[in-house]
């Protein structure tokens, strides 16, 4: 369905929801609220379907509150509602980056807003502080006792045992952070277009592969490229390597470990390490190719 975003606009402005006052025309201002809930709905998606149809419940929410506390000392009605939108959205995306980022472990809301605080500050002060530099800036910065602040410093750089890769060497590396050092895929957001490259490029690989390393590969690479590719939204329809498997646990936080994979495939994990380390040392040089 398409959505036409200055329809919905003109839509939303013509209203005659506020000029209905709410205790003796109830009837024709409840009737009036549902259609302007689904013309802020449709107004979103006129926007970025992609990006805000996920969301049904939260923009309906964000609707009903804001008709039930708009009067005219808020503006225009449609300015109030994309000021709270936005506002319930950078939330909603803040929630999305921590549960990314601890992988599916259970923390408590009153943990997860200390933990997008933590992250917001840490991005803001820069990387080249030592953590208890960090952890010092961060407690001054909240007034908080730097224990407190350390023990949310903890929680963030948690990874579960389940998804961390064993090296050669016997030690342990997160599964989504040992991607590549920096040429796949980058700590801050990819556009659509860069993520379609990396996989055509993952996917030109993949092909050059003996039949026997496709299904580690598939499950190893949907892995790494699991939150990228839900984060992102691209479609992965045409590229074979991708692990609908794989990506169906993603989106359940039940993201199968290299344990896993490994006595699927009748390999240990030491050898799926190695597979994978070579695979990525292939892409980094098709990516320098493609400059």
């Amino acid at each position: 369905m398409g959505y036409n975003k200055a329809d919905y606009e003109r839509l939303i402005t013509e209203s005659k929801l506020f000029s209905l006052n709410k205790e003796t025309e109830s009837v024709a201002f409840r009737k009036e609220s549902y259609k302007m809930v689904e013309y802020l709905y449709c107004y979103l998606l006129a926007q970025n379907e992609k990006k805000y149809e996920p969301f049904g419940c939260e923009i309906t929410e964000v609707a009903v509150r804001c008709i039930n506390n708009y009067d005219e000392t808020k503006g225009v009605f449609l300015h109030y509602f994309n000021a709270a939108w936005k506002l319930e959205y950078s939330h909603l995306c803040g929630n999305q980056a921590v549960d990314d980022r601890l992988h599916g472990v259970k923390i408590t809301e009153s943990e997860k807003r200390a933990i997008k605080k933590y992250l917001r500050y840490e991005a803001s002060l820069g990387k080249d502080l030592s953590r208890r530099e960090l952890c010092e800036a961060i407690a001054e910065i909240l007034d908080q006792p730097i224990e407190v602040v350390a023990e949310i410093a903890e929680l963030v750089e948690y990874r579960m045992v389940d998804n961390e890769i064993m090296d050669d060497d016997g030690g342990r590396t997160s599964l989504f952070d040992q991607l590549s050092d920096g040429h796949l895929v980058e700590e801050n957001l990819l556009t659509s277009a860069r993520v379609e490259e990396i996989l055509t490029v993952v996917e030109s690989a993949f092909l050059s592969l003996q039949q026997r390393q496709m299904p580690i590969i598939s499950d190893m690479m949907t892995i790494r490229l699991a939150s990228t590719i839900a984060e992102t939204g691209v479609d992965t329809s045409s590229y074979s390597f991708i692990s609908e498997e794989v990506l169906s646990q993603y989106s359940k936080n039940q993201l199968p470990s290299q344990r896993t994979i490994a006595e699927k495939c009748g390999k240990n994990e030491a050898s799926i390490s190695r597979t994978v380390k070579e695979f990525i040392k292939k892409l980094e040089i098709l990516l320098e190719q493609k400059g």
